[in-house]
C-alpha cells in the first residue's frame, strides 16, 4: 500500500513539474518580445459608413449589398434599376510586446468594392434590359495605432485594456456625373476616431487566447468631400458615440 501511494505520489509530483517545465518553455502571455495576432468583432474600422457596408467578420471577409430604385412609368414606358455592390477587404490587427505586459501595435484596412448596374426598360409590352459596371467604385484605408497593457489575474484569466487614435478614407471617381458630364468627380470621406477595448482574455492553450469584453468609439471628426475640376467641396460634421457591450477576441501569440 504505501509503495502505491509512494508511486502515485512520484506521477503527480512528474506531472507538476512537466506543467510547469512545459509553461516555462512556451513562455507566457505579454512577455517582452512576444507578437500577439488579433482578431476582434466590432472593430471599428468595420463600421459602415455612408454608401459602403463591411461584413461582420474581422481580419478579412467581403459583403454584398443590392439597392433597388422605385418603378419610374412615364407614356413612353417603365424603368426599373437595380445597383449591386461587391465589397472585399483586409482587417488585420497586430500587437508586440516591448516591455513584460505592455503591448504596442496597430490595426490596418484596406477595402475594395465592385458592382453593376442593371437597368430594366418595358415599352410596349417588350422589355430590354441592360448592364454597365459602377463607375464609383470606392476603395478604403485606414491605419489605428494601439497602445495596451495586459493585467494578469490568474494563470488562465487576464484583462488587457487597449486603445487607440485612427482614421479611416473612403474614395471614389465617377466618371458620368450627370451635373458634371465634362468632368470626373472625385468623392471622398475621412473620419478620425478614438477607440477603446477592454477584453477579458482565457487563456485556454499554449499561444492561444479567446476573450470578450465592452468596447467604445468616439468619432473626433468627419470630413466629406468632392473634387470637381479646380474646385472642392467640403463639409465637416460629428456622428454620435458608438459603446459595444460585448466583443467576442481571439488572440494567436508567438
Amino acid at each position: 500500500m504505501k509503495k502505491l501511494v509512494s508511486a502515485a505520489l512520484a506521477i503527480a509530483f512528474a506531472t507538476l513539474a512537466w506543467d510547469a517545465s512545459a509553461q516555462s518553455a512556451t513562455g507566457k502571455f505579454g512577455e517582452k518580445g512576444s507578437l500577439a495576432i488579433h482578431a476582434a468583432t466590432g472593430a471599428p474600422m468595420l463600421l459602415s459608413s455612408g454608401e459602403i457596408s463591411f461584413g461582420a467578420t474581422p481580419t478579412l471577409g467581403f459583403s454584398t449589398t443590392r439597392y433597388s430604385q422605385p418603378e419610374v412609368c412615364t407614356p413612353a414606358g417603365c424603368t426599373n434599376s437595380r445597383l449591386s455592390v461587391t465589397g472585399f477587404y483586409i482587417n488585420p490587427r497586430v500587437h508586440y510586446f516591448a516591455i513584460d505586459n505592455l503591448s504596442i501595435g496597430g490595426e490596418v484596412l484596406f477595402g475594395t468594392w465592385s458592382g453593376t448596374t442593371t437597368t430594366e426598360t418595358t415599352v410596349g409590352g417588350s422589355k430590354r434590359t441592360t448592364e454597365r459596371d459602377l463607375d464609383r467604385a470606392p476603395t478604403a484605408f485606414g491605419l489605428m495605432p494601439i497602445i495596451g497593457y495586459n493585467i494578469q489575474v490568474t494563470d488562465l484569466f487576464s484583462i488587457w485594456p487597449q486603445g487607440g487614435i485612427g482614421f479611416r478614407r473612403v474614395s471614389s471617381t465617377d466618371v458620368n456625373d450627370v451635373n458634371n458630364p465634362n468632368d470626373d468627380v472625385d468623392y471622398a470621406r475621412t473620419w478620425w476616431f478614438a477607440n477603446v477595448d477592454v477584453p477579458l482574455l482565457l487563456h485556454l492553450a499554449p499561444h492561444m487566447a479567446i476573450g470578450a469584453g465592452p468596447g467604445i468609439t468616439v468619432t473626433l471628426s468627419e470630413t466629406e468631400s468632392q473634387k470637381i475640376a479646380a474646385r472642392t467641396d467640403s463639409l465637416s460634421g460629428y456622428a454620435t458615440t458608438q459603446f459595444r457591450w460585448f466583443n467576442a477576441h481571439l488572440i494567436g501569440w508567438f
